[in-house]
């Protein structure tokens, strides 16, 4: 079943040995970023903070730390189960649920600023300031009336001023529509979620789907929401913060540095400042905070580069079989496994992949290695490959803008390797120790039998 709230969440995540709970006093300014850096390192889990300096909230970091969170809330086993479930539940979304009143909005702070109310951690030497970086912006397209969704960070400006970083669309091509209007853009912003509706304000569903019904369709049922009393904008009723206002394009100042998932400081030459106008809150609220270099902003693009770059090759490449993104690459390196074809079929399935944006990298290997063991996978590439033959490079093409490599306009050179072998030396036999004699290795091995 899935999870109501941010607390359940956590609840979860405490019975199955998933959290690390930090009950030292430590303060929002570096302290609490190094420690989600540690725990990421050592791969321990979510972190929750239970005591912070100057405030009487919690903290929690590296909550989607693993894909084995999503499966978690889905109710499905990590691994194939959950890549299997995770796909075709984006083809089936499910409508927000309205209700009336909102747990979201039990405390109303009429004159607090934002850093009182909520413990906005600064990550890195060198950032500019707080940020925060889990914001789920809303909004009303002028256009069409229809809600617009999306995850951007913000920097803290002022007492109730934040700079609003709309670099992606739908929320970038909406604000342009203002900006050329001179109009200011109501915003509702939402933080504090469950793992599954906080990504799935990053997954792309079907054509049309709102992202609170993207998050339905993962969870297997709706997401309750209501109307925020100053904007009208539909939000989930079960927010840990909700924070009201617009942005105005008329304030538009440098935003940054701030260190990004890529692994270096960013700053963007002009972004607009959002004024929050009103600040509602769950009693006892959990502020969630995301180390941008962290697991969780690498887990999310990786999750939606997987679905996406499958769904535009497995239809159209027979021999396509499975593919794995590397941790650690946010989506940019990626390892397909391929039955036997000829080697331009092989080419033109690496330069299609190449040409999806975010990869950069992109290996091809033979049926029988694992994509996700990078041991098989170098092994392949120092036995089948032959870079004078196998090797693609193409440039121009777009690249990824946390990619500080990728030019002003955010174009890049990539490569492409075919270590399949298929095209000249897959007639050598691999060794292959003999299967019953494997399988009694295994149980002895781990110590089913003596």
């Amino acid at each position: 079943m899935a999870f109501r709230n941010l607390n359940e969440a956590l609840k979860a995540l405490r019975l199955t040995e998933r959290l690390v709970e930090i009950e030292q006093t430590l303060a929002p300014r570096f302290e609490c970023a190094a420690c989600l850096s540690r725990a990421a390192a050592l791969d321990k889990g979510a972190v929750l903070f239970t005591s912070l300096k100057g405030h009487e909230v919690s903290a929690v970091g590296n909550l989607v730390y693993s894909e084995d969170v999503l499966a978690l809330e889905m109710g499905v086993s990590p691994g194939g189960e959950y890549t299997r479930a995770l796909r075709e539940r984006l083809k089936s979304p499910v409508k927000p649920k309205e209700v009336e009143n909102m747990p979201v909005e039990e405390v109303l702070e009429p004159e607090a600023s934002l850093s009182e109310v909520m413990p906005i951690f600064t990550y890195y030497e060198g950032d500019s300031g707080p940020f925060v970086t889990t914001g789920l912006l809303q909004t009303i397209d002028p256009d069409t009336g229809e809600t617009a969704r999306g995850i951007h960070r913000m920097e803290l400006r002022g007492d109730r001023e934040l700079g609003a970083a709309l670099l992606n669309p739908p929320l970038s091509s909406i604000y342009a529509k203002y900006k050329e209007r001179g109009e200011r853009m109501p915003v509702a912003v939402v933080i504090g979620m469950t793992p599954l509706i906080f990504a799935s304000f990053a997954f792309k569903g079907a054509a049309g789907a709102d992202k609170l019904s993207v998050a339905g369709g993962l969870r297997g049922e709706a997401v309750e929401v209501g109307r925020a009393k100053e904007t009208g904008i539909l939000v989930p009723a079960e927010a840990e913060f909700l924070l009201e206002g617009y942005v105005d394009p008329a304030t538009e100042r440098q935003d940054g540095p701030l260190g990004e998932i890529g692994g270096y400081s960013q700053l963007f030459t002009t972004t607009p400042s959002l004024f929050v106008t009103r600040i509602t809150h769950r009693k006892n609220p959990i502020y969630h905070a995301l180390l941008p270099d962290g697991p969780e902003g690498d887990v999310l693009l990786r999750e939606v580069a997987q679905t996406f770059i499958a769904s535009q090759v497995e239809g159209e490449f027979e021999f396509f079989e499975t593919l794995h993104l590397i941790r650690g690459t946010f989506g940019s390196s990626v390892v397909v496994s391929l039955s036997k074809a000829e080697s331009s079929q092989i080419r033109a399935l690496l330069e299609r992949l190449l040409n999806t944006g975010v990869v950069k990298k992109a290996v091809a290997v033979a049926s029988d290695i694992d994509p996700t063991r990078t041991r098989e996978v170098e092994w392949s590439m120092a036995t089948r490959y032959r870079p004078d033959e196998d090797t693609i490079i193409l440039s121009g093409l777009k690249g990824s803008p946390i990619d500080p490599s990728t030019g002003e306009d955010f174009t890049s050179s990539k490569l492409g390797i075919d270590a399949t072998g298929y095209g000249h030396n897959h007639e050598h036999l691999r060794v292959k120790i003999q299967p019953d004699a494997a399988d009694l290795a295994a149980a002895i091995i781990s110590g089913g039998r003596s």
